[in-house]
Formats: C-alpha cells, sequence, structure tokens
C-alpha cells in the first residue's frame, strides 16, 4: 500500500511524518475505493479532483454565513449564502451520477462491490 510504504521512506530517511495528513489521505483513500470503485492514491496525487474537491468540502468556515446557512436556511437562500463550496458538491454529485449510470449501461460491478 502506498500509505505504508512512503511513511517508512520518510522514516528511514529521518524526515518529520505528518500523521494527520496521512490518515486523513488514508481515509480519503478507503472512502473514495469503497464508495467510488476508483483509486485515488491521495498520497501521490494530491492534486486529484478527488482530493481537491473533498478539501473544499471539509475546509467549511464556520463563521456567519455558515450559521446562517444553518439556523435561517430561507434568509441563506435569499442572500445566497450557501455554507459549502457548492462546484464540490456538484463535482460529487457528477461523479456518483456518471459511475452509477456506467455500471447500469456495462452491468458492471467493481471489486468494492463484491
Amino acid at each position: 500500500m502506498a500509505h505504508i510504504s512512503h511513511i517508512s521512506d520518510r522514516f528511514i530517511q529521518s524526515e518529520a511524518i505528518d500523521i494527520r495528513q496521512h490518515v486523513g489521505a488514508f481515509a480519503m483513500d478507503v472512502i473514495s475505493r469503497c464508495g467510488y470503485g476508483i483509486d485515488v492514491e491521495s498520497i501521490k496525487n494530491p492534486n486529484h479532483p478527488v482530493v481537491l474537491n473533498a478539501r473544499k468540502i471539509l475546509s467549511v468556515d464556520l463563521g456567519l454565513a455558515f450559521i446562517v446557512s444553518f439556523l435561517f436556511p430561507g434568509l441563506a437562500r435569499l442572500l445566497g449564502v450557501e455554507p459549502f463550496d457548492m462546484s464540490a458538491c456538484s463535482y460529487f454529485d457528477d461523479l456518483t451520477k456518471k459511475i452509477i449510470d456506467e455500471r447500469k449501461l456495462h452491468n458492471k460491478q467493481s471489486t468494492s462491490d463484491k
């Protein structure tokens, strides 16, 4: 697995290891593999579209816009305030639909479906 080899390489070179980064990357890889059936390898590919869009969604500013969106959703819609990056949400929505359509069309199951 890429994560273990990457950590061991850095350990051998006596470099500092950001465990939070590796745990996050591992979690993202597991979710993308199980949920979407795709290998992201986020440690090796930090600029993969799944990684970039997940970061956008997970880096929510808990400021006034976020509070207004959840306490007063009608007002938030009126003001055009969104709690999450809608382009990132649309990316995952489109990705999900694309994968579902592809699987239905080709009657295909990934290894994580079995």
